[in-house]
């Protein structure tokens, strides 16, 4: 008889156990992004377990496609996060549920962006305290890097155009923009006349090897937006990925 109260006892505390399991795992929101780009804002601002659609291995990521299990994780999301100038996106907006929370936000790797960006998903997701501990270092990541670049602010760079507002945020003097189409003769000509010794280039659409055929003298720093690439995953491994390829272009 204990031993058949026992084994009753070990039922009812398993039960209780896997529904206290099932209900905290129904509590628990489940967050996607679109991208790593948009993935490493929202983990800056202190969310975890991001399902992410377009996989790390993409070069550019925004041509992503969704798939049929894409649409099903979209549909029992609750909150989404993007930028909107992913392919995916009409489809991804008709696959959402009218419950779930689409939270657009704008992604370039400058600080003013990054904490206004940061700030709008902490607000929807009720981590602004994480977020701001995690800003704070961001900012001085930001501060110490245009320190370090101070003494090139007068060094004229060509800059790829999806990176110019960081080149201008550090600080650096940006002679001319390029991209994302491919370079023309007479974008090359007016580019080679500008006395630049440093290109800013961005291996997501990495147009301007041509520069180099033209500018033999000067120096590339092939820069990421999207984590990925190397093995970059947060958005401090971009800014310190791009920090190092800067640093050596300068040297």
């Amino acid at each position: 008889m204990k031993r058949l109260l026992f084994l009753l006892f070990c039922l009812v505390l398993s039960l209780a156990l896997y529904a206290e399991g099932v209900q905290e795992a129904q509590s628990s929101p489940e967050i996607i992004a679109t991208t790593s780009w948009t993935a490493s804002f929202a983990g800056v601002a202190g969310l975890e377990d991001i399902r992410i659609l377009a996989p790390y291995e993409l070069q550019h990521p925004p041509e992503y496609e969704m798939t049929p299990g894409d649409i099903r994780d979209i549909a029992g999301a609750d909150m989404i996060i993007y930028a909107g100038y992913e392919v995916m996106m009409e489809r991804l907006k008709e696959a959402a549920s009218a419950d779930a929370r689409l939270v657009q936000i704008t992604t370039v790797n400058t600080w003013p962006v990054i904490s206004e960006s940061v700030r709008i998903i902490a607000k929807a997701a009720g981590t602004e305290e994480t977020a701001e501990a995690n800003l704070t270092a961001i900012k001085e990541f930001f501060d110490d890097w245009r320190a370090e670049l101070a003494p090139y602010s007068r060094t004229p760079v060509i800059v790829h155009q999806f990176l110019a507002g960081l080149a201008k945020n550090l600080g650096l003097s940006v002679a001319g923009t390029y991209g994302p189409a491919p370079l023309e003769a007479k974008q090359l000509k007016e580019l080679s006349e500008s006395g630049a010794m440093v290109i800013i280039d961005n291996w997501h659409t990495d147009v301007g090897a041509p520069l180099l055929e033209i500018m033999p003298e000067a120096k590339i720093a092939t820069l990421i937006n999207f984590p990925g690439k190397d093995g970059t995953r947060t958005l401090m491994d971009v800014l310190e990925y791009s920090r190092r390829e800067l640093s050596a272009a300068f040297k």
